[in-house]
């Protein structure tokens, strides 16, 4: 369930990625202290760590360091989408990812990066004037990756205070107030 929803996540991303414009990463975005470029290379470093897990490579990914989008974000997410997705299609769901917070079956850490990824969209489409096309059933997803991962014991360096939000809350409201996140 979480590989294929975050195949779609990343296609989403990378169309974000497309319409946002080269002066548009220097754009503070909804993350305190970090600009659209610092989000979307701090995604797409997420993302190549997840990918590495599900390769195969290691069994306890880290994010790696430094600058992964270079002179062309475009082409840098793209890239990182199709490595992504090729791994996710070999890696073995039960595998456990050992990560600082716990570890955790495959198919919970292809949720984790899921959210990871739902959530950055998020933080830049707005600073940079972008229509984020994320369909419900994807928040919806991200939403159950988020509850199986993030508890009451939650970092609030990564994650805000859940906030409270109407029943009649659309499924992005809902995972957005999960994770602390709102307009």
């Amino acid at each position: 369930m979480y590989p294929a929803a975050l195949a779609e996540a990343l296609e989403a991303q990378v169309a974000l990625g497309q319409a946002i414009e080269t002066a548009d990463l220097g754009l503070d975005s909804r993350c305190p202290g970090w600009q659209v470029r610092d989000v979307l290379n701090h995604s797409l470093a997420v993302t190549l760590k997840f990918a590495a897990f599900a390769r195969g490579d290691t069994d306890a990914p880290r994010t790696p360091k430094g600058d992964h989008l270079g002179t062309d974000h475009r082409a840098a997410l793209s890239n990182a989408a199709t490595t992504a997705l090729a791994a996710w299609v070999v890696t073995d769901l039960d595998r456990l990812c050992h990560l600082p917070f716990g570890s955790y079956p495959a198919s919970i850490a292809a949720g984790i990066n899921l959210f990871d990824v739902l959530a950055h969209c998020w933080d830049i489409a707005g600073p940079t004037r972008n229509v984020l096309a994320i369909p419900d059933h994807l928040w919806e997803t991200g939403l159950t990756a988020a509850h199986a991962v993030v508890g009451p014991e939650r970092d609030l360096n990564h994650y805000g205070t859940p906030l409270e939000v109407a029943a009649a809350a659309s499924p992005a409201e809902k995972f957005l107030a999960f994770l602390g996140r709102s307009e």
